[in-house]
């Protein structure tokens, strides 16, 4: 049975639907491809414009160890914070296993410990392509419980970048051995230190209230590659004394 010209006019007609629906569906899928996306807002001025607050997740605690932590997993599902327990002591950062062909992965990283963290500047005990690099390529001290680093991973550099040290701040770690009763004066070599850097000077970690009221920390001077202090100790003889200099480098 041959269709009448009424079937050919409705097969044509739907043949013209279907082409007319495929090509809006060509047309948004490209759209959508090259688009700036908007969340909360109808007109994105970038690729990815969010009007509103960004959360970003936690992941589980990184337990680490004393010394040396290399090439530190972040799990199967990598998330953007992590907290570090475990160490008992000063404990060191060499490389994070990044996201697969990861370019622009950022970490948040936060020292729950009393433990002295350091950041490790492009140091071997990582592979290549975990190590991270540290501005001024000096290792990065960090001190006191809950400090907190910043991470963003480059692909063309296949390292990390740590970002927190952009403020040119260098932390210093110095053991004074005893700090005595009455006025002790300390001159600390630091290569990188200037005559107009400004710097502090703080006690390491908690000190009993017993201890701390008895000390006052005075006269602290920056000198082309040394820190000069003084610390006025009113109490008794205090065995293996420690205290942290931040340099703000000018």
């Amino acid at each position: 049975m041959m269709p009448n010209n009424n079937d050919i006019s409705i097969m044509k007609t739907t043949k013209q639907k279907y082409r007319n629906l495929l090509t809006l569906i060509l047309i948004f899928s490209v759209s959508i491809t090259f688009a700036q996306v908007g969340i909360n807002t109808t007109d994105p001025k970038s690729t990815l414009d969010v009007n509103g607050a960004l959360s970003l997740r936690e992941g589980p605690a990184l337990t680490l160890t004393d010394g040396f932590n290399n090439n530190i997993s972040l799990g199967t599902e990598p998330y953007s914070f992590y907290r570090i327990t475990g160490p008992t002591d000063s404990f060191t950062i060499s490389g994070f296993i990044p996201s697969a062909n990861a370019d622009g992965q950022i970490i948040v990283i936060q020292n729950t410990t009393d433990e002295i963290m350091t950041i490790a500047h492009n140091n071997n005990a990582s592979n290549g392509a975990r190590r991270i690099f540290v501005p001024g390529e000096k290792d990065f001290i960090v001190t006191g419980q809950f400090s907190t680093i910043t991470l963003q991973y480059n692909g063309f550099q296949n390292r990390w970048l740590l970002l927190n040290k952009l403020n040119h701040i260098e932390t210093g770690y110095v053991s004074l051995g005893s700090i005595f009763t009455g006025l002790n004066v300390y001159t600390v070599s630091i290569p990188d230190i200037t005559a107009g850097s400004s710097i502090s000077v703080n006690l390491l970690g908690p000190v009993p209230s017993s201890i701390a009221a008895n000390l006052v920390i005075e006269n602290v001077e920056s000198q082309n590659g040394n820190a000069v202090f003084r610390i006025r100790n009113y109490g008794g003889d205090i065995t293996g004394g420690a205290v942290v200099i931040l340099i703000n480098k000018i």
